[in-house]
């Protein structure tokens, strides 16, 4: 089912939230004040309290967003759809609005404090684009022994040859040991992990 969202404010795991015949929907891929379509999560016909889906289409868009810095994870209809970049059509500023937001809200909602809280990022990271800061990654091997990622809601994997939220030190260590390459068994799991200290030393 598709559905003419106004999207009303954010949510958590990178969804903000919208309503439909008076229904809560939670919606991937957007952002507060865009009016969006979307489809919606199957099955959505049940009697739940509220509904998920992903935008499709942006008809009006918020000045915060940008093309997906990673257009691998990004919506499905655009040919994403790998995750784990759940803000990847957010500008940076956008990230750290979405961010103090969501922290000054669960404080207010589940501790009754009333803070703007101040979000800040780490030094380097404006110059890195947001990306390059996981320690550990997760991938599987698909039928030709490739390194891959699957596709959300479905088993079709979808190859990499580069994984751009890794860091650096872990993206040399896949270099090294010729990751990228292939001639994996199919189906066997990918676990990288490279933990460093947050100040780079």
């Amino acid at each position: 089912m598709d559905a003419e969202v106004r999207i009303e404010r954010y949510a958590d795991q990178g969804r903000c939230v919208g309503h439909i015949d008076g229904r809560v929907v939670f919606v991937r891929f957007a952002l507060p004040g865009e009016l969006v379509r979307v489809t919606l999560d199957e099955p959505h016909d049940r009697d739940d309290r509220f509904w998920t889906g992903e935008v499709t289409e942006v008809l009006e868009a918020s000045p915060d967003r940008v093309p997906p810095a990673w257009p691998l994870a990004g919506p499905l209809a655009m040919g994403g759809g790998v995750g784990g970049a759940d803000l990847v059509h957010v500008s940076l500023p956008g990230q750290l609005r979405w961010k103090a937001v969501t922290v000054s809200e669960q404080l207010s909602r589940l501790g009754h404090i009333d803070v703007a809280v101040p979000i800040e990022r780490i030094a380097g990271d404006e110059e890195l684009g947001g990306f390059h800061w996981r320690t550990r990654i997760e991938m599987i091997a698909d039928d030709d022994g490739r390194p891959s990622m699957r596709r959300r809601g479905t088993h079709v994997r979808v190859p990499l040859d580069t994984m751009p939220l890794a860091t650096n030190a872990l993206l040399s260590v896949a270099d090294a040991q010729h990751v990228w390459d292939g001639g994996l068994e199919p189906g066997s799991q990918i676990r990288l992990s490279v933990p460093e200290p947050r100040d780079g030393r």
